[in-house]
């Protein structure tokens, strides 16, 4: 299971520059936003022919950010407490998304071309033993990594999937990483070192279909159905990992 959650990610692809830094739209998203306590500031988009400001959402603790970039919106949830305790499920991610992507567009005339669920977190740690046990069920390694078992390892795979998205079908493609990855927890009172098998998921409508097809309901209706197929994938590999 993911014991550690590290990242939550949904974009909402479009046209967005409208969005951009003026008093006008930062009075109407500090008002849209006043309950969640978001506050406007801005970030550098690197475009051609050179970086661009545009406007961001950011919780007082870092925990939530909104980046209103020229062709996407990016909601993005944060670890802000060791081990990623505040970061809740990814069902109440996927409908805070859902609220907040409706208030945006009711305000904000946009019919995005592609939505995308972007999310990854780490397993319960494990015995060298085991870890090596997924190492091998994943790879055909060459006699060198044979005699010599890696210590950090990553494995991808993409497929192509039909889901139906508010009344039309709609192709995806569905990316899964399946990593051994190490390093340093900061916790309060030091840092803990972790080797652990890391998962990620993204989930997005197809990028060759750029048709400005998307509203709030779809938005709406998109990221249960993602959750669910990521819940299914996560359980597959939860079960490659412990046979």
């Amino acid at each position: 299971m993911i014991e550690i959650p590290r990242k939550y990610e949904a974009i909402f692809f479009g046209r967005i520059e409208d969005i951009k830094p003026s008093p006008d739209t930062i009075g109407v998203l500090l008002e849209m936003f006043r309950d969640k306590g978001l506050l406007p500031t801005t970030l550098h988009e690197i475009r051609p022919p050179g970086p661009i400001v545009r406007l961001m959402m950011l919780s007082p603790d870092n925990e939530w950010a909104i980046h209103f970039l020229s062709e996407r919106i990016i909601f993005q949830k944060n670890m802000t407490k060791p081990k990623g305790a505040n970061m809740g499920t990814l069902e109440e991610f996927g409908k805070e998304v859902a609220e907040f992507s409706k208030r945006i567009l009711q305000r904000f005339p946009i019919k995005g071309t592609r939505l995308a669920l972007v999310t990854g977190g780490m397993m319960t740690e494990m015995t060298e033993e085991s870890l090596q046990k997924v190492y091998e069920k994943l790879f055909h390694p060459v006699r060198f990594y044979v005699d010599n078992p890696p210590t950090e390892w990553r494995s991808r795979s993409v497929a192509r999937f039909s889901l139906t998205v508010n009344g039309r079908e709609e192709r995806l493609n569905v990316l899964t990483d399946v990593n051994r990855v190490w390093g340093e927890f900061g916790l309060p009172d030091g840092v803990s070192p972790f080797d652990r098998i890391e998962v990620g998921f993204d989930i997005n409508t197809f990028h060759g279909n750029v048709e400005t097809r998307f509203d709030a309901e779809s938005v709406a209706d998109f990221y249960p159905k993602a959750l669910k197929l990521r819940t299914d994938l996560l359980s597959q590999v939860e079960v490659l990992v412990n046979e």
